[in-house]
């Protein structure tokens, strides 16, 4: 007894070690340095909390938005199929989890057989029953099984980041599109609005005309100025198809029409659009978290690959009744049982382990630089969104100029045609300027509004549980 309590620690003991080295998150030691690179003429404001900490509905205040967005998250076939990603992933974290502990399995065995009278004489048919329990266990002794299991909970925790990666991309789809599709019916409304103004237009002309008041070529210029709103207006309208198919798809519907409620209002943005510090990408962004759960993959896979090069030690353990008939197989006399040991060395693989060892060690030195590529684009893309942000605002503000300044030259050049002064020609170059720059008010606003969904989604918001 003393003997079998002290191996039976000795193995506890040796079952504690792990093969392999230990993974150490990298963020504590990543320089991303303490601000991000925003456009020399506007402050940052990286002290204050970060846009991405705050819930999604509080960025699109938009109700209808907001129900479109709940629908894709609840629908959307990709998010669908994350979500089955994930089950797998846990269903693969059990599995790796199954070999730490024994394996127990019933058998039951019947046995009918006659063996060669040249080998036996005088054999008869005979005839053996067994039922016996087996249990079966590998000794982890290299921490080769452990190592397994917290590869497979690194990738569980891969999955279910990516998980939430795909949900910023759905929402931030979702988002675009809704904000392009306003876009598309504002252009629309302007376009059918214009064309009704120069069909006005050109009626009064003709009459005009016809008075003998001004001659043919005004009537021929407002024709033609007619016609180029209405070429405008079939493009508009199919791009407004597009979009609306292609939210339906995002929301896991089929294609039909989208009754979209609200024009477009850059009023519902927040006055303040704080970005926090470079190191909060570190745990906001899910695909770095991706590539860090990826990272300590790589590495737990080395202890597995050394491990390979260790021998293993498996027990084995029978216990059960044995009869050569039915009826006495649970009998008493019928006890049998079994125990077994057994100890496996490789010995020669011509290099097949080594090589799998120094393949995982490359391995995760790729995965880190993949780690490090994937941090440099973070910030990149968070420099990338303050930039357009603050050109779309600057963009806005000199539209919304142009357009005032466009309807006071239409004034102007209706009033001195009137009178005389002009010729309708400066009128029509008035309306094309106007028209043209409603249009471009349009597209700035669209601009502004995508402008905040990239930068929400660059700076990792949206998944909030």
């Amino acid at each position: 007894m003393i003997r079998f309590i002290v191996s039976v620690a000795m193995i506890v003991l040796l079952a504690a070690c792990m093969l392999g080295p230990d993974f150490v998150s990298p963020s504590a030691t990543t320089d991303v340095g303490e601000e991000f690179r925003v456009p020399d003429n506007h402050a940052q404001t990286s002290k204050t909390v970060s846009l991405a900490e705050r819930e999604w509905r509080e960025i699109y205040r938009d109700e209808q938005l907001q129900l479109l967005i709940e629908q894709g998250l609840l629908n959307n076939l990709d998010l669908q199929t994350a979500r089955i990603r994930l089950a797998q992933s846990k269903a693969a974290r059990i599995r790796a989890r199954a070999p730490l502990f024994p394996k127990v399995d019933l058998e039951a065995i019947w046995e009918r057989e006659r063996e060669s009278h040249l080998s036996k004489p005088g054999s008869s048919i005979g005839e053996e029953y067994i039922l016996e329990g087996v249990l079966s266990w590998e000794i982890d002794l290299w921490g080769v099984n452990r190592r397994t299991l917290e590869a497979a909970d690194a990738e569980l925790s891969a999955v279910r980041y990516g998980l939430y990666g795909q949900q910023i991309s759905i929402i931030a789809a979702i988002a675009n599109t809704y904000f392009d599709l306003q876009n598309a019916i504002d252009r629309q409304e302007i376009t059918e609005a214009t064309i009704k103004s120069r069909e006005r237009a050109l009626q009064l002309l003709t009459l005009r005309r016809d008075g003998g008041i001004i001659s043919g070529l005004d009537v021929r210029q407002a024709e033609v100025a007619l016609a180029q709103a209405k070429v405008k207006l079939p493009v508009i309208v199919s791009r407004k198809v597009q979009l609306e198919n292609a939210l339906q798809i995002l929301l896991g519907e089929k294609p039909t029409p989208v009754d979209i409620l609200e024009p477009l209002d850059t009023e519902t943005l927040l006055k303040e659009i704080p970005v926090g510090l470079p190191s909060d990408l570190l745990k906001r962004r899910p695909d770095i978290q991706v590539a860090e759960a990826k990272l300590h993959a790589a590495t737990a896979s080395i202890g597995i690959a050394k491990g390979a090069l260790f021998p293993s030690f498996t027990l084995t353990a029978g216990y059960g009744r044995l009869s050569p008939t039915l009826d006495d197989l649970l009998k008493s006399q019928g006890k049998t049982w079994i125990i077994e040991g057994g100890v496996l060395q490789p010995l020669f693989n011509a290099g097949a382990n080594l090589a799998n060892l120094e393949i995982a060690k490359l391995e995760k030195e790729q995965v880190l630089l993949s780690y490090e590529k994937t941090i440099l684009t973070a910030l990149a893309e968070v420099s990338d969104a303050l930039q357009e942000y603050y050109s779309t605002d600057e963009v806005l503000l000199a539209t919304e100029q142009l357009v005032f300044s466009s309807q006071e030259y239409l004034r102007l050049a209706l009033l001195q045609y009137g009178n005389g002064v002009l010729s309708y020609l400066d009128v029509l170059d008035a309306q094309r300027q106007l028209f043209d720059a409603e249009l471009s008010l349009s597209d700035a606003k669209s601009k502004k509004l995508n402008a905040v969904v990239q930068l929400y989604k660059a700076l990792g918001g949206g998944w909030q549980i």
